[in-house]
């Protein structure tokens, strides 16, 4: 179990907290005043740790981002799957979608965040992407992977919002594999490099049993049925 200074214990009550709130109303209508209450603190006291709203949902974004790909990373070393990096994160990045869409408040979340464009300043969220950027391209400006983040957000949006709402009749393997093919078509694969990436990469992933539960919990379940 963890502990904390006074400071940082509330800090994190705040965050856990959020988790309840953001889950139950989406980032939109979850309000910083309920927040407070759920975490027993003045929202005076909110305002020390948090710049706004913002300022906590990229937080549970990064936290929930990197459980969500170390436990996915975790189970593709220890059943030596892959050691590609770009394979990897595109198999987090399929998960991801799959997860999100499996439990719509959670794809709402991510899909209103993605809306107001909180991914591109978010460190895990560059990291991620920063990763196969470099691994793909040896010389490129600091503009073309700007752009690489924007293009990746407002696909997830996208494709989340998308699905939910009806708009896309497909199966969740197909929204997976959308995703995942135009994250390479922008990385300059040819169209047989991707067909073979996106065929390994479905496989494996459909092999791995990280799922999400309420309040954006973590846990291995059932494999994905694609």
């Amino acid at each position: 179990m963890k502990t904390y200074p006074a400071g940082d214990l509330t800090k994190e009550k705040i965050y856990e907290a959020s988790k309840e709130i953001f889950f139950r109303d989406g980032y939109k209508k979850a309000s910083m005043k309920e927040v407070s209450e759920k975490a027993g603190i003045k929202q005076s006291v909110f305002y020390y740790h948090y710049k706004n709203k913002s300022d906590l949902a990229k937080k549970l974004y990064s936290e929930f981002g990197t459980a969500h790909a170390t436990a996915i990373t975790e189970w593709i070393i220890q059943n030596k799957y892959s050691n590609d990096i770009i394979i990897t994160n595109c198999i987090c990045s399929a998960l991801l979608i799959i997860n999100s869409v499996t439990v719509p408040n959670i794809g709402r979340f991510w899909s209103e965040m993605y809306t107001d464009n909180l991914t591109a300043d978010i460190p895990f969220h560059r990291h991620f992407h920063e990763l196969i950027f470099k691994k793909r391209f040896s010389d490129f400006t600091e503009i073309d992977f700007e752009i690489f983040l924007i293009e990746a957000a407002a696909m997830n949006c996208a494709l989340i919002l998308s699905f939910m709402d009806g708009r896309l009749s497909i199966k969740q393997e197909e929204l997976a594999r959308f995703k995942i093919q135009n994250t390479l078509k922008e990385l300059s694969f040819t169209k047989q490099e991707r067909d073979e990436m996106v065929k390994e990469i479905i496989e494996i992933a459909s092999q791995i049993p990280v799922v999400c539960g309420k309040n954006f919990e973590i846990r291995i379940g059932p494999k994905h049925v694609f």
